[in-house]
């Protein structure tokens, strides 16, 4: 009988720390909600493309002591743009506080909103915290990005100096070792070649050239 009521007591007090620990995951105390940025201005580089560029990350808000969960939004806009326009990240998520994205990402993002490489565009994050029993929070951060020109991560060589002759589809493919910088081992025949950005357009092409013998 001993036996069977120490286990029931060491049941009880495993509950017990469970339910301390999940009071102690809903309790946000009072901590306003507030959003920071990495960096004021990303001056972005493409020899760092697969870092992180832009990380975002902010504190937990409050559930006003209700016990209830907090759960998270963050979008994305244009500096002085409505909010209308703006790009949701992410909806309704818990115990998130922070995003990260790549330089590449960053970059990326800057030109498809229209900004021209090594110019400045602004942008503002706004991370909304809300949850049954109390009031939805707010914060938003600007942060500047100055994109780079992307250089092609693929390269291919075609032409009829080339194993695969003039068809795009069997154009030799070359491994990136660092940006700009490809490489590959091919036997050239005599003729001409050229340097393709992928398989489905000759343009861009980069220098056309022609070999003499084998």
């Amino acid at each position: 009988m001993k036996k069977y009521l120490f286990i029931l007591m060491a049941a009880v007090a495993c509950l017990a720390t469970s339910c301390r620990e999940d009071l102690k995951e809903l309790d946000k105390g009072s901590t306003p909600l507030a959003i920071s940025a990495n960096a004021d201005t990303l001056v972005l580089d493409q020899t760092e493309y697969s870092n992180t560029g832009l990380t975002l990350s902010w504190t937990s808000g409050t559930n006003e002591g209700t016990g209830h969960r907090i759960y998270y939004s963050l979008e994305l806009v244009r500096a002085g743009e409505s909010w209308e326009n703006a790009k949701l990240i992410f909806n309704g998520q818990t115990q998130k506080y922070e995003q990260t994205w790549t330089v590449e990402d960053i970059c990326q993002m800057a030109i498809d909103n229209g900004c021209k490489p090594g110019q400045t565009i602004s942008f503002t994050a706004r991370i909304t915290a809300s949850g049954e029993g109390f009031e939805t929070q707010t914060s938003t951060r600007d942060f500047v990005v100055i994109p780079y020109e992307p250089i092609t991560k693929t390269l291919y060589i075609v032409g009829n100096a080339t194993p695969g002759g003039w068809t795009l589809s069997e154009a030799t493919e070359m491994e990136m070792k660092e940006v700009g910088y490809f490489k590959t081992t091919l036997r050239l025949k005599k003729g001409f070649f050229k340097f393709v950005c992928n398989k489905e357009s000759m343009l861009p092409g980069y220098m056309p050239g022609e070999t003499s013998e084998d």
